[in-house]
């Protein structure tokens, strides 16, 4: 028995004895649903939401010292630009001009049926945009497809001028609104519906650009044209004006009768034209020396008796005979007399210009030598129906 007791105690010493380990739980992810933050100094907060920083910046010394007039002012119209009446005057105003407006810019306009139809939906537009977007957005399609009827109709008169034309109006102010209300009214097209349609609006009002620029090309080569020919394009009634040269007028009058005729018809051109052709021709070479010798033949005539009859003779030569003529005659046996006289009257006569025109002059006015002159002065239009070959 007492064997078998020690037995059992030694086995019961030796036994091992093996601890439970403590399960460590394994920490959540963070999840701040049950946070509740703390506001430290909540007063300090709360004073600076309520007082307006201006004033926080005037009582700091070292922001009164930055704040400046010119911030001031910055200060001030940030406040006014946050003032609801501002914000209400800085909604879209439309550009499309008003119906009588538009009418007084298009008083050129050829076609008064077109016209009307125009006013009527510009009229439309306007009392729509302002009301019912909607609907103006309708109408102002209608505008511009009314405009490309409306330009077929018109047509490119060279009378027309840049600043009354209307066709520089559509194009460089009505369309420009039209495009600027057509931005604004973007905003209400509905996808669905509406893009499909309005897509085009764009396109169109290019090609209508793209068709008065061909008007006003027309015009403005109608014009260059008219104007090449001597007329005044914006004055139907004005008198063509016709470029004649300064040098070798006379030439170009007796080669162009009918050009001269149309200066003469030109007020602004006749006296101009009159003057240079008097001068030209009594100051053209040897005509002066011309005159000047039948003034001295005059002269001789009363002076010497006995010559007087030949004298009368070569006078009347000079007058009406040509180079040939007073050559035939210097030879003949009845003017040996006077050859000297015949002599000098030849050689003034062949270095005369226009020879046969100042004697066909002095046919028409029946006077000769300096006095000449001023019987043309006195009388220009004879002297201009003799140069342009009209009685």
């Amino acid at each position: 028995m007492l064997v078998a007791g020690n037995l059992l105690g030694i086995f019961m010493v030796g036994k091992a004895v093996v601890k439970k380990l403590k399960k460590k739980e394994k920490e959540r992810p963070f999840n701040d649903e049950d946070t509740e933050i703390q506001v430290v100094d909540t007063e300090h907060v709360a004073t600076y939401c309520r007082d307006p920083l201006e004033k926080l910046a005037n009582d700091d010394p070292v922001i009164e010292r930055v704040l400046d007039d010119n911030i001031r002012k910055d200060i001030e119209v940030q406040d006014e630009d946050d003032d609801i009446g501002v914000r209400t005057r800085e909604r879209y105003v439309p550009k499309m001009p008003l119906p009588e407006d538009f009418l007084s810019q298009m008083e050129c306009s050829q076609d008064p049926t077109q016209l009307h139809d125009l006013e009527l939906s510009v009229r439309f537009y306007t009392d729509a945009i302002y009301s019912n977007q909607e609907m103006a957005k309708v109408f102002l399609m209608g505008v511009i497809r009314q405009l490309r009827y409306w330009i077929l109709a018109q047509d490119a008169e060279p009378t027309l001028d840049d600043e009354t034309s209307h066709f520089l109006y559509v194009r460089d102010h009505f369309i420009p609104a039209i495009a600027s209300d057509y931005k604004e009214l973007e905003r209400y097209f509905t996808p669905e519906t509406d893009l499909e349609n309005f897509r085009r609006l764009p396109m169109e009002m290019a090609i209508l650009v793209s068709e008065l620029n061909t008007k006003v090309d027309q015009i403005h080569r109608a014009q260059e044209k008219l104007r090449a020919e001597g007329f005044d394009p914006l004055d139907e009634e004005a008198a063509q004006f016709i470029e004649y040269p300064d040098s070798g007028l006379i030439s170009w009058i007796l080669e162009n009768p009918e050009l001269a005729q149309k200066v003469l018809d030109n007020p602004e051109q006749r006296d101009d034209l009159i003057f240079k052709a008097w001068n030209e021709l009594f100051q053209s070479k040897g005509v002066p020396e011309f005159l000047s010798l039948q003034d001295k033949l005059a002269q001789s005539i009363d002076m010497d008796i006995q010559k007087k009859d030949m004298l009368v003779k070569l006078e009347s030569l000079i007058k009406t005979s040509s180079i040939t003529d007073l050559m035939q005659e210097l030879d003949a046996p009845e003017n040996s007399a006077i050859r000297s006289e015949f002599l000098e009257a030849l050689n003034i006569s062949r270095d005369t210009s226009h020879l046969d025109l100042i004697q066909k002059i002095e046919s028409q006015y029946g006077a000769s030598g300096v006095s000449l002159t001023t019987k043309v002065i006195d009388d220009p239009q004879s002297f201009m129906n003799l140069l342009i070959g009209t009685s």
